[in-house]
């Protein structure tokens, strides 16, 4: 592993080649040099909040790790920092303008996820702008012209869409999200899930492989993929055995950090055990 990998894996969003790297350490991770960079840092931080094997999840310490590698002004490390507030990990309270805030910071040293994050925050309006889809689509674009794989995901949606000016294109969707998924990027994977579950484009519509690509995008810590993962155990997509217990498991921290569809099933579960 060098710098060079984590810097590309980091600048696809490839959360797969992100894993492998730590999954395929040659020595024990205490060690390797490479962890006392910024870079080696931020790598470890998202390992940790994921929980990728050999490290157990721990957002306190993934926090501490992703501040000092801030303090060396590296753009992933930002970026990442400012997921850690959108979402409110373990150790910090949840701050969506210190978010959009770390957010724009990234991007302005050009760091391609950052400028598709900011091209969501046009999209939903947040921090109490009303929405920009132009803008969006706009940033959308700049991020999958980058080679990001959160780019191409949330392109993919406009042209699905027909956001911003753009002309609806589901073909031409689907395939910005295969090349999302391709390169390892888990949003990515959870979209062209849907895709299949749904038929959109030209893609004939197959539960199976649809739950395959959400159980790829759970198995890398992707909250939407365990969200859509627990939906298929509780009823039964793709032909995998219903098991309110796998699927109250894989819902519990969608839940927990408000995705609205897994909070909803989740209850919908709870209410039926009980």
């Amino acid at each position: 592993m060098d710098i060079d990998e984590i810097n590309r894996a980091f600048k696809q969003s490839s959360h797969l080649a992100l894993k492998a790297l730590i999954e395929n350490c040659e020595h024990p991770i205490k060690e390797q040099a490479i962890f006392k960079t910024p870079e080696g840092k931020t790598l470890l931080a998202v390992g940790y909040h994921y929980g990728w094997h050999p490290l157990k999840k721990n957002d306190e310490h993934a926090v501490k790790l992703l501040q000092q590698a801030y303090d060396k002004h590296y753009s992933h490390a930002i970026l990442s920092l400012g997921g850690a507030y959108f979402l409110g990990w373990n150790g910090l309270t949840k701050d969506i303008a210190k978010a959009n805030e770390l957010y724009r910071e990234a991007a302005e040293l050009n760091n391609p996820a950052a400028i598709a994050m900011l091209g969501q925050i046009e999209q939903f309006g947040l921090e109490d702008k009303s929405p920009n889809l132009y803008k969006a689509v706009a940033l959308f674009q700049k991020s999958a012209e980058l080679g990001n794989g959160i780019g191409k995901m949330k392109l993919g949606y406009a042209y699905l869409l027909g956001w911003g000016g753009i002309t609806a294109n589901p073909k031409r969707a689907t395939k910005l999200f295969e090349e999302s998924a391709s390169m390892g990027c888990a949003y990515g994977k959870v979209a062209l899930g849907e895709a299949f579950f749904n038929g959109w484009g030209e893609l004939d519509k197959n539960e199976q492989i649809a739950v395959d690509l959400f159980k790829e995008a759970a198995d890398l810590g992707e909250l939407l993929g365990q969200a859509k993962l627990g939906q298929a155990y509780f009823h039964g997509w793709g032909g995998i055995t219903t098991n309110a217990e796998k699927a109250l498991a894989l819902l519990k921290e969608p839940t927990k950090y408000g995705i609205n569809i897994a909070a909803e099933e989740f209850a919908k579960l709870k209410s039926m055990i009980n």
